[in-house]
Parts: C-alpha cells; structure tokens; sequence
C-alpha cells in the first residue's frame, strides 16, 4: 500500500456541554490545539473521523492534519478549486460528510443512502469515489455510534482520545 503514514493522536477535551478542545499531537512531536463551540462542530468532525478511517483515506482532513496542515487552512482548501486534482480526496469526503452526519441522525437504509447521494453527485457533474458503496456505509455508520457513545461518557474536562492512521488497513 505504499509509504506508511504516521499516526495522528486526535484528543476531543469536554470543557462544558457548549464547549470542547480538539487537539492534535503529531508524529513529529507538533500539536495544535483548538477551543471549539460544541454544538456545531464535534459531531461533524466526529464524522469526518469514521469516515477517513472506514474508508483508509491518507489525504483528507486527518490524513492532512497528521502531516503538518494547519487547522485553519484546511476550510479554505476544501472550499477552493483544484482542477489538478490535488484535493480530490479532501473534496470527495466534504461531499460525503455532510449528508452522512445527517443521515446517522435517523434510520438509514445504506442502500437507498448511497443511490441518493450517486444520483446527486451524478446530477452535479461530480464523481463519486470507488470506496463509497453500501458497506462502507454501514462501517462508517458503526463507528460513528461507538464514538458517540465514548464521547457521552466522557466526563467534562477528560478526553475522547483517538489514534488516526492514514491509510491503515482494517
């Protein structure tokens, strides 16, 4: 599978019910640290992690993070264009995440979950990648649940901590 890439040790500190610290500690040694509104956040990066990690990814949020990308910066390249495909991948999973973090909120049938999300990425000109198919769904889904359950008990001022491997296999 090619060069390994290091481990990325991903913290989620409970400051109150409207706040948390993510943090990040880098193979290097390098951390960043950010104090985030609860509400709006955990919960997408929450599903950012299940993702990344159900479907090995090496170049998208945490696969970045774990290289050195700054936080801050990776909104803005998400949002800018790349036709040289640079940050497909990035791009790709922001696509995928948002209706995901909302579709975990309910009951969802994968296969109806993932025809709906083809026939509008399609509608959009937009490719969907190999690794979206109905298992995946049904990984990414799992390990959402299991991480929402170790995030609500972990108790105010403790940490859900989390190791992310880019590209790591199952």
């Amino acid at each position: 599978m090619g060069a390994a890439v290091p481990t990325l040790l991903v913290r989620f500190r409970r400051l109150s019910p409207e706040r948390h610290v993510l943090e990040f500690v880098r193979v290097d040694g390098s951390r960043e640290r950010v104090e985030l509104e609860t509400r709006s956040t955990l919960w997408h990066d929450l599903v950012h992690f299940a993702v990344e990690s159900e479907a090995r990814l090496r170049d998208a949020f945490y696969g970045r993070i774990a290289r050195g990308v700054a936080y801050a910066a990776l909104g803005r390249i998400a949002a800018e264009r790349h036709d040289d495909g640079s940050h497909l991948e990035l791009w790709h999973v922001e696509r995928i995440v948002g209706p995901l973090q909302t579709a975990a909120k309910r009951t969802v049938d994968p296969a109806a979950f993932v025809g709906a999300l083809r026939s509008h990425l399609a509608a959009t000109g937009a490719a969907c990648p190999s690794w979206f198919d109905e298992g995946f769904v049904v990984r990414a889904l799992w390990r959402l649940r299991e991480l929402d359950g170790r995030w609500r008990s972990t108790p105010f001022g403790e940490a859900l901590e989390l190791r992310f491997t880019a590209g790591a296999e199952r």
